[in-house]
């Protein structure tokens, strides 16, 4: 079993990165110009939980877990790379486990829509992407919802803090077709799921599968893992292991559930449990936990429900018939409310014990964890980050959901590991260098 890489590391660069022993940390930062796309999304989506879902989603809409331009939008943490070698450009991007394509705006793109962010200009160490068996360099094309994104695939130096990637495959876009760009503040996307079968296809490896195949962080003595965490206004990205200082507590370990698809990060769901106090007081004041159970006794998925670790998806989204049934009493109207509402625990398949048999884990969310509280107009509203979704095949556990619990995909064991986060991202100039 392959093991997991922990560190604490002085910062080096407070705006970009961390680097010790071998470990990147990236700085994540969140962005505050899509605020008012934020709020109007939100808005949105309370009256449609009120409304219990009604209009939300009509038959025959494509599932919204699939809408990718509107939810990337609203994922608002960007971190910085570089790309090429004298010059090194850097650029903004999502760090995106919900697809494998890896894009930049390219300095032949001139429209407004490009001109707006950083381009990518070739540099000494670019080199033409020419598949096996063709003669032209090989054309990229992209398509989303509300459009597309074309251009050329390229291969240069990518730039992870200190580490240098060689050789890396990117698509450097020369037409944007979508409205996307002009409402964000990243230049592009970084996706870090697996190959799907169009890049297979093409022999194109996405950026971590070509760092795990030329041994980039297994040769600097790390593990081929990366660790996402969320805090308030930052978080970080950390290649290589799992930073400590991102866990809630020292005493806390990770908890593991088996990969269970090799195209997202996917897992596999059993149940999700509504989880009151079982006396007139609320959680706020030590009640009781006590479950609800469902109508016909069986859990929300009897034969495990396909789900998605999303770092691109802003809310957590499940099936129609489980949001609006088993929850659609989680509801709420004021904030004052909140502390009427149940924790939420999310049972998953964990790693078998040492005879082989079968093991859950359970990831439990509070109504602070789930409930998203914003302003409008002076005043303050909230709203439930859960989302239903018209594809009743699975779950997918976007922003909501991860800055509840640090979370370490882990290549080498194929696995994702869950541990409760720290809720104040930590002061790097306070940390002392450990490995365990």
């Amino acid at each position: 079993m392959a093991r997991l890489s922990y560190v604490v590391c002085f910062l080096m660069y407070l705006s970009l990165w961390t680097s010790c022993q071998g470990l990147i940390n990236i700085e994540l930062k969140r962005s505050t110009l899509n605020e008012d796309k934020r709020l109007q999304f939100l808005l949105q989506l309370k009256l449609k939980q009120i409304n219990n879902y009604q209009s939300l989603i009509q038959e025959g809409e494509v599932p919204l877990h699939q809408q990718v331009v509107a939810e990337k939008r609203l994922a608002t943490y960007y971190g910085d790379i570089g790309i090429g070698s004298n010059p090194s450009t850097y650029f903004k991007v999502l760090f995106d486990t919900g697809s494998c394509e890896f894009w930049v705006p390219g300095g032949s793109c001139t429209t407004t829509r490009c001109s707006s962010h950083t381009r990518y200009r070739k540099s000494s160490s670019y080199r033409p992407y020419i598949p096996l068996g063709s003669s032209t360099e090989a054309p990229m094309s992209i398509q989303y919802l509300s459009g597309k994104v074309n251009g050329v695939m390229g291969m240069d130096t990518v730039l992870l803090g200190d580490l240098a990637v060689p050789g890396q495959i990117i698509g450097v876009a020369t037409d944007v077709d979508i409205p996307l760009l002009d409402e964000v503040v990243w230049d592009g996307i970084l996706g870090l799921a697996y190959p799907n079968q169009n890049l297979i296809n093409q022999g194109i490896m996405p950026l971590f599968d070509n760092m795990i195949n030329q041994r980039i962080l297994t040769n600097a003595g790390e593990a081929n893992q990366f660790a996402y965490y969320l805090g308030a206004d930052r978080g970080a990205i950390t290649f290589g292991g799992a930073d400590l200082r991102y866990k809630r507590s020292p005493e806390e370990d990770f908890v593991w559930s088996p990969i269970s698809e090799k195209n997202y990060w996917t897992v596999t769901l059993l149940d999700v449990k509504k989880i009151y106090p079982n006396n007139n007081n609320n959680f706020l004041n030590g009640g009781e936990a006590v479950p609800v159970p469902k109508q016909d006794g069986q859990p929300l998925c009897p034969t495990g429900c396909k789900t998605i670790v999303d770092t691109g998806t802003y809310l957590i989204y499940g099936p129609r018939s489980d949001v609006q049934g088993y929850l659609g009493d989680v509801q709420i109207h004021s904030c004052d409310e909140k502390r009427n509402l149940p924790n939420l625990a999310f049972e998953l398949t964990g790693l078998p014990d040492a005879n082989g048999n079968p093991q859950v884990i359970e990831l439990t969310l509070t109504p602070d964890d789930y409930v998203l509280q914003f302003t409008i107009n002076g005043q303050e509203d909230c709203v439930i980050g859960i989302g239903a979704d018209n594809d009743d095949s699975g779950w997918t556990l976007g922003q909501v959901f991860l800055r509840a619990f640090y979370t370490v995909f882990d290549r080498d064991s194929e696995r994702i590991g869950f541990v409760r986060a720290n809720p104040i991202p930590p002061n790097p100039t306070n940390a002392r260098p450990s490995k365990v």
